[in-house]
Parts: structure tokens; C-alpha cells; sequence
């Protein structure tokens, strides 16, 4: 196959089928032309920081309307017709913008016999192939950090808290264990106050002495030293270990879980991340309905150059408005729509049962839930989760 000197690209809301071409070095240009609409000038940025480090200079053909295709095909003719003219070897990716303009894209590329693909689940399809090149597997697998930045997304570096083996025992049984939900449910509680007053000690009261499964679970977590009591005062080990008391554990007990299935045949996990904040940068950080502040992903993984996100929560889901799970399903909706796209994924994995409206809340919001009872076998929900993602992809 013979390299392009320039991809002309239509912008859209999907940039991981136009970015993929562009970095598998059997396709890969001197340039990418991008064609942009207003709706879309916000992501010209996000191309050109992924794109330059690879050596791709990035370059925008405006059009005013997208769905005017005879204007685009007017557009695209004069940059078609000016590119051969230079003696310039053009491919056209006819993946991304609106109908219109993927439609004036193919007849430009048909009516100067230049090669026209489309890319779907990873291959490169040709519409106008008149090199007679075969379809195209394509090599690129993305990391999470070029993924994220083509979306208007900075993944800030993730350091994962380096946690004791004993607490990932631990973290095992409490799943092994959902009779232990309510005395988690106030350990949980008492490490979120204990954070909240920047302190290590608490005081117990008299609910707390008298509980008999809470002090039972105390038992088995000064075993593991996390925590020691004395009298009343319950103290934990560290910060550290008091955040993982206060829900680290469950994004311990997850991510350990993805990155065994990353080696996996058929799943195509790629890169996978834990605990990571991401940003909103450039124009993005202006758009949205998300608080553009810093957003923390407790468990995210590409499969297939697909994101998916895993929200963890151990927080007691209670009518006082402790934790709303209607909230929090909503939010992660929004989330994984917006540094991923609306080919995105998300779960829920959550240590406290799910009400059955909560669930049908989740499936029409195209939420995946492993809650309760249910998280001993979050392996195989996650494997399942992939593999039907794939396969309704191809």
C-alpha cells in the first residue's frame, strides 16, 4: 500500500476512527486535512496535540454548514482538485460528519478516482478503491491518555496507593460476605467523618459498642492492623488506610480484576487505569453539563479503542439522601458520554443492593450494574460486558 502525503478528514463527535488511520504506519500521512464545521472547530486542538507528537501535521478545511452537501462537495472539490494538482497522493476518510457530508466526500473522492474508506470495529472498508487494496485491520490500539486527549480529556498521571496484601484479603472477604453490608455501611461512615475532621482517632458511641457484627468486623480488621481500638477510640493505621476503609477498597478489589482480563483473547483490553483524575481542557472545559473541575475515574479501561468507565460505590443507598443511586447513574451516564463518546461504556459496581427502579434507570440509560450479591462474580460480568460490547460492534 502506498502512504498519502495528506488524510482529508470529516470532524465529528468520534475522533477515534479518524485518529486510528492516521497513526498505523501503513496509512499514516505527512498531514491531516480536517474538515471542520463550526460544531465542530473546538476539537481542532485536541487532533493536533495527539497528532503532532506523532510527527502529523494537522491542518482544518472549514465549511459553514454540514448538512449542505452540495456546499461541502464545492469545498472539497477545490481542495481535492488543488491537492493533485501539487502532485499530492490524498485518501479520504469518509467515517466521520453528518450524512451530507460523508455522502459529497465519496462522490469528490469518486469523481477524481482517489482512494475513499470508512473504518468500523477497527477496519479500514474502502468505498472508492481504485489501488485494489485490500480491507485494512488496523494496527493503532490506543493508550488511555491519546484517547482521552482527542475527546477534550487530560488524564492526569495516576499513581495507585500501594496497599498491603493483607488488605486485598480483606477486600475479598467483605465481597465474599454481604451479610457484613451494614457494619461495613458504618465503618465506611466513620472513615468518611474521620477524613472530613483530618483526624485518624474517633470516639465510638454507644450504637457503635453494642453492635455486635460492627465490632466483629473490627475484630478482623485490627487482625489485618488496619485499624486498632482501644477503649471507644477506634484509630486507623494511616490516611491511606483509612481512605481504603472509606471505599478504596471496592476500586482495589476491581481494577486488580480488569487487569487479569487484559491478557485476554477476544476482549482486546488495551490499557487500564485506576484512581485517575482527568481534566477538561481547551474549549471543552467550557461545554457540557459536567463540573469541569477535576473528575476522578476509579476504575477506566480502552477495549477495542472503546472506553469504559467503572464507578465504584460503598456508600448505603438510604432515602435521606445519603447516596442517591439515581444521581450517581445520571452522572455517570453524562461522564462517559463526555470523555468518551456515545460509543462510550459504563458500570456501576456498587457493594449495596440496587432497588428495581434503580435498575431499570441504569438499562435506559445504557448502564451496566453489578451490585450487591451479585459483585463475587464481577469477573465474569465484566468479561460478558466486553465481549457483547464487541460483538454488537462488528
Amino acid at each position: 500500500m502506498i502512504r498519502p502525503d495528506v488524510h482529508l478528514c470529516l470532524l465529528s463527535e468520534q475522533p477515534t476512527p479518524n485518529i486510528c488511520p492516521l497513526l498505523d504506519s501503513r496509512l499514516q500521512p505527512d498531514e491531516v486535512m480536517l474538515v471542520v464545521t463550526p460544531q465542530q472547530e473546538r476539537r481542532v486542538d485536541d487532533y493536533r496535540d495527539v497528532l503532532h507528537s506523532r510527527g502529523t501535521r494537522v491542518t482544518s478545511l472549514p465549511v459553514t454548514d454540514a448538512f449542505d452537501a452540495g456546499l461541502v462537495e464545492a469545498v472539497l472539490e477545490g481542495e481535492v482538485t488543488r491537492r493533485l494538482a501539487g502532485g499530492q497522493k490524498v485518501f479520504i476518510n469518509a467515517t466521520g460528519g453528518t450524512k451530507p457530508m460523508s455522502i459529497a466526500a465519496y462522490m469528490v473522492g469518486f469523481g477524481h478516482d482517489v482512494p475513499v474508506f470508512y473504518v468500523h470495529d477497527d477496519t479500514l472498508v474502502w468505498l472508492h478503491n481504485p489501488g485494489g487494496f485490500a480491507p485494512v485491520e488496523l494496527q493503532e490500539r490506543l493508550r488511555l491518555d491519546a484517547f482521552l486527549r482527542a475527546h477534550g480529556v487530560e488524564l492526569q498521571a495516576a499513581a495507585p496507593a500501594q496497599i498491603r496484601p493483607e488488605l486485598k484479603e480483606l477486600g475479598r472477604y467483605l465481597v465474599a460476605h454481604a451479610d457484613m453490608v451494614p457494619a461495613v455501611g458504618r465503618l465506611n461512615r466513620i472513615a468518611a467523618e474521620c477524613g472530613d475532621s483530618r483526624r485518624l482517632t474517633y470516639e465510638m458511641d454507644a450504637r457503635d459498642v453494642e453492635d455486635q457484627a460492627f465490632q466483629a468486623l473490627l475484630d478482623r480488621f485490627a487482625e489485618a492492623k488496619v485499624v486498632s481500638v482501644k477503649g471507644r477510640n477506634l484509630s486507623f493505621r494511616d490516611d491511606l488506610e483509612r481512605r481504603w476503609c472509606n471505599g478504596l477498597w471496592l476500586e482495589d478489589y476491581v481494577a486488580p480484576i480488569v487487569q487479569r482480563l487484559k491478557g485476554e483473547p477476544g476482549l482486546e483490553i488495551q490499557d487500564v487505569t485506576r484512581s485517575a483524575d482527568v481534566r477538561f481542557v481547551g474549549q471543552g472545559a467550557q461545554q457540557g453539563r459536567l463540573d469541569r473541575t477535576d473528575t476522578e475515574l476509579d476504575c477506566a479501561f480502552l477495549a477495542g479503542n472503546l472506553l469504559y468507565v467503572i464507578e465504584c460505590k460503598t456508600r448505603r443507598i438510604r432515602a435521606d439522601g445519603d447516596f442517591d443511586p439515581s444521581d450517581a447513574l445520571y452522572k455517570l451516564a453524562t461522564l462517559k458520554r463526555e470523555i468518551g463518546g456515545s460509543q462510550a461504556r459504563a458500570m456501576l459496581a456498587s457493594y449495596y443492593p440496587l432497588r428495581d427502579v434503580d435498575r431499570r434507570r441504569a438499562a435506559i440509560l445504557g448502564i451496566e450494574v453489578c451490585a450487591g450479591r451479585e459483585l463475587p462474580d464481577l469477573e465474569g460480568r465484566i468479561r460478558n460486558w466486553v465481549a457483547g460490547a464487541r460483538a454488537r460492534n462488528t
